[in-house]
């Protein structure tokens, strides 16, 4: 084999490598934000459409989620649009905010709650990091989705 044709092979392996690690990452991302949409999209999935409403659904998924509801500041934000955040409140508790878009439901909910009961709101935000869309993420919508608690460092 010629030094050309060893250039050549190792060019097309890594064009197939590369290929195939683009795939797989958007068919793991496919599959992982396709979920959540089906998900969002259900017609079981509860809508959020007060303050009142947020203070009970979070009352209710808190314990399931192994947090107290005490600890949890809902608040029920007038934006037009769908936004959800939570954030560590001191040393002790957390701040949700739900807006009054289509995405208030309960799996959204749930989703943030899971954040919260994994740690995830504990440390620095590193919500542009792949640690965010590698774990962080996928714990939060495999909890929203199907209840699962995977890799909780809190409330495993």
């Amino acid at each position: 084999m010629t030094d050309w044709e060893t250039l050549y092979s190792a060019v097309k392996s890594t064009e197939l490598v590369a290929a195939g690690g683009a795939a797989a990452c958007c068919g793991y991302f496919g599959l992982l934000y396709g979920l959540q949409a089906l998900s969002a999209l259900s017609p079981f999935n509860e809508k959020i459409k007060s303050q009142e409403q947020l203070e009970k659904v979070v009352r209710e998924e808190a314990p399931k989620a192994g947090l107290n509801f005490s600890d949890i500041d809902a608040r029920y934000v007038h934006l037009g649009d769908t936004y959800s955040d939570n954030k560590k409140k001191g040393n002790v508790g957390y701040i949700l905010s739900m807006g009054d878009g289509t995405g208030c439901t309960r799996k959204n909910v749930r989703h943030e709650l899971s954040h919260m009961a994994s740690g995830d709101c504990d440390g620095e935000d590193d919500s542009k990091g792949l640690h965010f869309y590698f774990v962080r993420e996928p714990r939060a919508i495999l909890y929203e989705v199907f209840g699962l608690k995977v890799g909780w460092k809190k409330n495993g």
